[in-house]
């Protein structure tokens, strides 16, 4: 790969305006870059380290809002920095991406340096690695059918590719939907497979939560590369649930993101009332296996919740019903979780949620689910699952 001169090349022409706020670290880029001309690889590693731990304190000193964006931005440079030195120094192609992959998932993509780095070097790795990683199971093998949840029937309204006049109509009501096979027509539908994800990205590095649900006093997180995931947490023996909620899996890997395509839907809402500016669509992923489960919680922005591959199940209770879903309004991070275990209600606990109206929903490969602003919902997968969400105005 000539030594990764030309992600090198774009790194050193990188603005310098991020280090105009740390004389410490702007001195430091410079000596990293010095040594690296020199070839002095395994020196410009070790310097890039220094900085990156440096760095790592600062972006856990405090909520992660809080943190001023710049350090994202040179945490990130300095990832990439330590990976190609590091390549040029041992070759060692895991530990690379990895360096690339913390700089995506704690900083930003400096110009797409990043995730064409980390491509890049996950396709050096030798495909009778991959193969063996990915041939230890099949598919068939992380199946595990969940019966223990109460459901009759589904109680959503239902469509089949409702136009933009239907659709309209039925956001008006403030009311959760699904849509039959609604991105049936992506690539990653016919594609996609816990294998092929494997196969795709087995050594890309992800946050994966690691607990039943993330309300739970014990649940905690780990970034630990897919591969480690898979075979740890979808195991059908394996007790303890890991997740990859919530993350920008397809933004880190672009590859996966050219098999989606983001709903006509998210763009056909009415402008918003006053100044108020509508804010750009937010794509999420949620990989897992059967068991997983999202808390009964409430979202501030529209979502098209989309399935590509296993199935999920959907209990939603309206915004209009939020008297009866008990927030967890001693914790502030839970103001948007409800205290309710909707599989184990507690009658004498929580003795409004029987007023609460309960909409049911089976959200199959292909479908899609509209949940309105607020609408409270519970997400639970009932197969090894992908899901991808997309929040609008």
């Amino acid at each position: 790969m000539k030594r990764l001169s030309n992600f090198f090349s774009e790194l050193v022409r990188y603005d310098a305006k991020p280090f105009e706020r740390s004389k410490f670290l702007a001195r430091h880029r410079t000596a990293t870059e010095n040594l690296f001309t020199s070839e002095s690889f395994e020196e410009s590693y070790r310097l890039c380290c220094i900085c990156l731990d440096f760095i790592w304190e600062r972006l856990h000193s405090g909520h992660w809002n809080q943190i001023e964006f710049f350090w994202r931005e040179i945490y990130s440079y300095f990832s990439a920095l330590a990976a190609v030195s590091l390549f040029n120094a041992e070759g060692n192609l895991s530990e690379c991406i990895k360096l690339i992959d913390y700089g995506l998932i704690m900083g930003i993509d400096i110009n797409c340096i990043l995730t064409r780095l980390a491509q890049q070097l996950h396709d050096e790795i030798p495909k009778s690695s991959l193969l063996q990683i990915c041939d230890v199971k099949t598919d068939t093998d992380f199946q595990q059918q969940d019966s223990s949840i109460p459901f009759d029937k589904e109680t959503i309204s239902i469509y089949s590719d409702p136009d933009c006049e239907c659709f309209l109509k039925e956001i008006g009501k403030e009311l959760p939907f699904k849509i039959e096979g609604g991105v049936n027509h992506w690539p990653a539908a016919e594609k996609w497979s816990v294998n092929y994800i494997l196969k795709q990205c087995a050594h890309r590095h992800v946050p994966v939560e690691i607990g039943s649900k993330y309300s739970d006093e014990t649940w905690t997180q780990e970034i630990m590369p897919i591969y480690k995931f898979v075979q740890t947490y979808f195991d059908p023996k394996q007790s303890t649930k890991g997740y990859l909620a919530q993350h920008d899996f397809l933004g880190q890997v672009p590859l996966l993101k050219e098999d989606i395509v983001i709903p006509d839907y998210c763009f056909m809402t009415p402008e918003l009332e006053g100044e108020r500016q509508k804010g750009e669509v937010v794509v999420n992923s949620w990989f897992g296996p059967a068991g997983t489960v999202s808390p009964l919680h409430q979202d501030p922005r529209r979502n098209l919740l989309c399935q590509v591959f296993g199935r999920k199940l959907l209990i939603l209770v309206p915004a209009s019903d939020s008297a009866f879903v008990y927030p967890a309004s001693e914790d502030p991070l839970l103001l948007n979780t409800s205290q309710v275990d909707v599989e184990n209600v507690d009658s004498d606990k929580f003795p409004l949620f029987g007023k609460a109206t309960q909409i049911t929903a089976i959200l199959n490969p292909g479908d899609m689910v509209y949940i309105p602003p607020k609408c409270w919902h519970y997400v639970k997968s009932l197969d090894p699952s992908f899901s991808v969400s997309f929040w609008f105005d």
